[in-house]
């Protein structure tokens, strides 16, 4: 949404990478980032550490929140062993005095085993289980070095088999993975490296060899690697992404940019295209989504990931009448709401001229997602591009200004949505309330890179109530 786009350096840039993971309900990596960035802090300024050591928080019970989440819809769609593995990782991530979260997670165990004719009483009405260590305070295992016990840490961002088969990589991969998780890509490159040589044509090697490739630039190199691993290892889901989106030229994303980045991707690439390179890029972009096609097909448990990814695709590729053709099938693959995907719906939409349609699908998106602020700011953004639906997203803001008031959410994001809503109360010409609402965000301080934004803002109000002010004069 911009708010932080003017951050850099400093443990700083590690917290606006944690605020993107955050917003786009990447929780792990949000954790993860956050805790490096207080790391770099060093506790030299008491607020940014307080307001670091939240956002962490923070992430880890979303993360927890997901987990759950994640085994009800594996109980929907009866895969029941998932979801139970699923549940066992969001208990290892429980913190103190989360009893409701440890209940919540017995029951959904007792059902999941209950259907699989399994065990039903190891969990229910046991005694909650002991809370993990609290994640920015891990305590050290015996004979246990400090990379080991980071490693084991980290291990949870990987899929279930990834972990069991990582033990077995030695320490050279060891040390890259967690060098990559920490942000150290040119440490992990060579540790990476001497794994491969350790263990040649190891997916899963491979895998995170060309991951820190792609992220350093060396494009071609990750490329390659990428193909090496589908070719041993077809249905890996991360690899299938990652190399679709080489190819297509466009950033690996699981349908979390927001609608100015798939808009401004889709001009650009419109205008730089010419009849001379027109033909190889979309022979490109044709065997990218091709390769998306052929993983859902190879991988039918994550046919709704490949088609986000191909939507994704399409939309920074100016065709957004395809990416509404997956995006329909996404749905219909869905047993649970899912807003995301009516945020993406109603951005294809939006970008073929279907106004009316994009409109329905962004507020469907903000019901679906309850008071989740993202889907909220994405329609309050949309009614304010089109001049349409003004007072229902003033409403919907307002309400969740309220709601972040109550919920300790970080000041920061409190004054982007004031700012929102004075957008739209100048948009609907309540001049005066609008700039109250400025004049109260500046004098308390907003954001560095939402001042100038506020000042411009108030000039135009300004600008504006002198000429109603005139008319009025004139007419008197």
């Amino acid at each position: 949404m911009g708010l932080f786009d003017g951050l850099f350096g400093g443990f700083e840039k590690l917290e606006k990478r944690g605020d993107e993971a955050f917003a786009r309900g990447d929780a792990i990596e949000a954790h993860r980032r956050f805790r490096n960035a207080l790391v770099k802090a060093g506790g030299k300024d008491p607020l940014a550490t307080e307001r670091l050591q939240a956002k962490a928080e923070r992430a880890r019970q979303l993360f927890v929140k997901q987990k759950i989440e994640e085994a009800g819809r594996f109980i929907e769609d009866e895969v029941h062993d998932a979801a139970i593995e699923s549940l066992q990782i969001a208990r290892e991530y429980l913190g103190d005095a989360e009893d409701a979260r440890a209940e919540e997670i017995n029951q959904l165990e007792e059902k999941a085993w209950s259907a699989l004719g399994g065990p039903q009483t190891d969990t229910a009405g046991a005694p909650s289980p002991a809370p993990a260590p609290e994640l920015d305070e891990p305590v050290p295992l015996e004979d246990e070095s400090d990379e080991d016990l980071m490693f084991h840490q980290l291990l949870g961002t990987l899929a279930a088999a990834d972990r069991e088969h990582a033990e077995t990589l030695g320490p050279a991969f060891r040390q890259g993975f967690v060098a990559h998780q920490q942000g150290a890509r040119e440490e992990a490159l060579a540790a990476l490296k001497q794994a491969a040589e350790d263990h040649p044509n190891d997916a899963l090697v491979l895998e995170r060899l060309a991951q820190v490739e792609d992220e350093l630039g060396q494009i071609g190199q990750a490329k390659n690697r990428y193909f090496a691993v589908l070719e041993h290892a077809p249905s890996r889901l991360n690899s299938r992404l990652a190399l679709a989106a080489i190819l297509a030229g466009t950033e690996s994303s699981p349908g979390t940019h927001a609608f100015t980045d798939w808009w401004l991707a889709s001009q650009s690439y419109n205008r730089r295209k010419t009849p001379e390179g027109q033909d190889e890029e979309e022979r490109d972009l044709a065997e990218a989504l091709a390769l998306l096609e052929q993983g859902a097909k190879l991988d039918v448990a994550n046919e709704g990931a490949y088609l986000i990814a191909a939507a994704d695709i399409c939309l920074s590729r100016a065709r957004p009448q395809d990416a509404a053709r997956h995006l329909d099938r996404a749905v219909e693959l869905s047993r649970s709401p899912r807003p995301e995907l009516w945020r993406m719906r109603g951005a294809a939409l939006e970008m073929s001229g279907q106004t009316e349609e994009a409109e329905a699908a962004y507020e469907q998106a903000a019901e679906l997602g309850g008071h989740a602020m993202l889907f909220r700011a994405e329609f309050a953004q949309f009614a304010l591009r089109h001049r349409r639906a003004l007072e229902r997203a003033g409403d919907m803001i307002f309400e969740t200004c309220l709601g972040c008031q109550a919920g300790g959410t970080h000041p920061d994001d409190l004054d982007y949505y004031g700012f929102l809503l004075t957008q739209i109360q100048f948009a609907r010409g309540q001049h005066k309330d609008a700039l109250e609402g400025i004049d109260r965000l500046l004098k308390k301080g907003p954001p560095p890179q939402l001042e100038p934004q506020l000042v411009r803002l108030r000039r135009e109000v300004v600008k504006e109530m002198a000429r109603e002010s005139k008319e009025d004069a004139h007419d008197g």
